[in-house]
């Protein structure tokens, strides 16, 4: 799941500052929303590379008006709980 084009990087990114923004609002970190959003994207890249090392993949497609692949969900969750993980180890190191 790394992000193997220009697109792929970029829908990272943006998975991993929404991301960034979902965890900040469960466990805020003394940076503030930027620093958490900024760990969000290394942790949804760190999340895709993850699920790519695993092997493992998730399939949850949003059906929508375009087609059942027009948006899918994994690419959120994954950014999500590799933003979780890089957010607690950067509480863990720095304290906050």
């Amino acid at each position: 799941m790394l992000p193997t084009s220009f697109i792929d990087l970029l829908a990272w990114i943006f998975f991993g500052l929404v991301a960034g923004f979902l965890v900040n609002l469960v466990m805020p970190t003394t940076g503030g929303l930027f620093a958490t959003m900024i760990l969000g994207i290394i942790g949804a890249i760190f999340g895709g590379w993850l699920m790519g090392f695993l092997n493992a993949t998730l399939k949850l497609n949003l059906p929508t008006a375009t087609g059942p692949d027009s948006f899918n969900l994994s690419g959120l969750i994954v950014a999500v709980i590799g933003a979780l993980i890089v957010i607690l180890i950067y509480r863990k190191v720095f304290k906050g």
